[in-house]
């Protein structure tokens, strides 16, 4: 089948005024494939405002973006079907012209409880459906129930327990997610296992696309030949506990010990958190920016000499893409995909996990802090590491690239070969 007059909606859900590693997925997305004649892009953004009282049409740079208000209590609206299926009923209608404009129709979901709608909107209209997973539910449950996370941790990847599906799949949509979609985009490929480990589905349909951005390096020569003192090194990201920071300040307090360090964390933080760690940390220079346009963050990038990530749970992280893009010598974790974007004293130092019966999964501390210092001390060991992050973004995470690979995914999927 040659595709021409391809309708695209891109579908996902958020918060007002959030911006987050969906939101950049899909804003380059949208972007790119607008410019390829054959689609006809839609961004479908169902969003959480109280001052949002109807459907909002916007006309972006090559295509329309459609944003829907979501219910105030969207909990009871998921859990419970009769209400969903109204609600459903409802968009359906207001965007009953979108969907029947002729052509073929790809819904191309990057929330999991978008299911239901997509399953309603194929019933009346011929299309295929694509989920794209940019996190695995489960593992969010380190920052909001780190009991059941430590249980389901070691049942997973230690072996202690039972594994049971609807331990790991508890919510209905995720499941009909993963088997009644025409295709799951996966980030990372542990990922793609881990559907595979739950769901009868064939490994064919789960495709493994890792993400991808825009060079903002080009035009840039970046040089880190000598450390200075304070060295100065990076934290990018949000404050959860899931990713660390915590980990990079102890670890931190130990190099101190050796050599004076600043570290700039740049993500939102609030004033009390900022003033705990200070105080906590006393001997620490710690520079808040808050959360900084892109912008200012490529400036972070460049004037920085090290980047810290100590996440315990991760996939595809936009923010060790945007290391890797600046040659900057990164510290890491080996959790997850993270595990997968790096290569051990190649483009990274990577440190291990590890899980303690009485605090749960963990970073060793006196490992984290040595290769941090590795890194200080090497000078070779920082070029060569630097250098060849830098290549492997080149080589593997180009927007171009991660575009042309969902092209190919949704030609595949529209002639059905899969």
């Amino acid at each position: 089948m040659k595709m021409k007059n391809v309708n695209l909606f891109l579908m996902d859900m958020i918060n007002v005024g959030a911006m987050n590693g969906v939101t950049r997925y899909l804003n380059i997305l949208a972007g790119l494939l607008s410019q390829k004649n054959i689609y006809h892009v839609t961004w479908i953004r169902f969003t959480w405002d109280r001052k949002l009282l109807g459907i909002k049409r916007i006309v972006c740079d090559g295509y329309v973006q459609i944003i829907i208000p979501l219910p105030h209590d969207m909990n009871r609206l998921l859990g419970n079907p009769h209400c969903m299926r109204d609600y459903n009923k409802v968009v359906f209608h207001l965007l009953k012209e979108d969907f029947e404009k002729g052509g073929i129709c790809i819904l191309h979901l990057h929330t999991l409880n978008l299911i239901d709608l997509a399953m309603y909107i194929k019933q009346r209209v011929p299309c295929k459906i694509i989920t794209h997973l940019h996190c695995i539910p489960w593992k969010g449950l380190y920052n909001t129930d780190k009991e059941r996370f430590n249980d389901l941790y070691q049942k997973y990847y230690l072996g202690k327990g039972d594994v049971r599906m609807s331990d790991f799949i508890s919510k209905r949509y995720e499941l009909q997610s993963y088997l009644f979609s025409d295709a799951v985009v996966c980030v990372t490929a542990c990922a793609k296992d881990f559907i595979l480990r739950f769901c009868v589905v064939p490994s064919s349909r789960i495709r493994v696309i890792y993400n991808g951005m825009k060079d903002e390096c080009k035009e840039r020569n970046i040089r880190r030949k000598k450390v200075d003192f304070p060295v100065k090194c990076l934290y990018v990201g949000n404050m959860n506990e899931s990713k660390g920071l915590h980990l990079i300040l102890k670890a931190l307090n130990l190099v101190r010990e050796k050599y004076p360090v600043i570290l700039t964390v740049a993500g939102q933080c609030s004033q009390k958190q900022r003033e705990k760690w200070q105080e906590e940390y006393p001997n620490l220079f710690l520079k808040f920016t808050g959360l900084i346009p892109f912008e200012e963050l490529k400036q972070c990038y460049i004037d920085n000499e090290i980047g810290i990530i100590a996440s315990l749970q991760e996939q595809c992280s936009y923010v060790a893409l945007e290391m890797m893009m600046f040659g900057l010598p990164v510290v890491t974790t080996n959790v997850d995909g993270l595990d997968e974007l790096f290569v051990q004293n190649e483009n990274a130092l990577k440190v291990p996990t590890c899980y303690d019966e009485n605090v749960g999964l963990t970073v060793n501390l006196e490992q984290l802090s040595t290769a941090i210092l590795e890194l200080i001390e090497k000078k070779n060991l920082r070029e060569r590491i630097g250098h060849n992050a830098r290549h492997t973004f080149i080589d593997r995470f180009t927007e171009t690239r991660m575009v042309e690979e969902t092209h190919n995914l949704y030609q595949a999927v529209l002639q059905n070969d899969l």
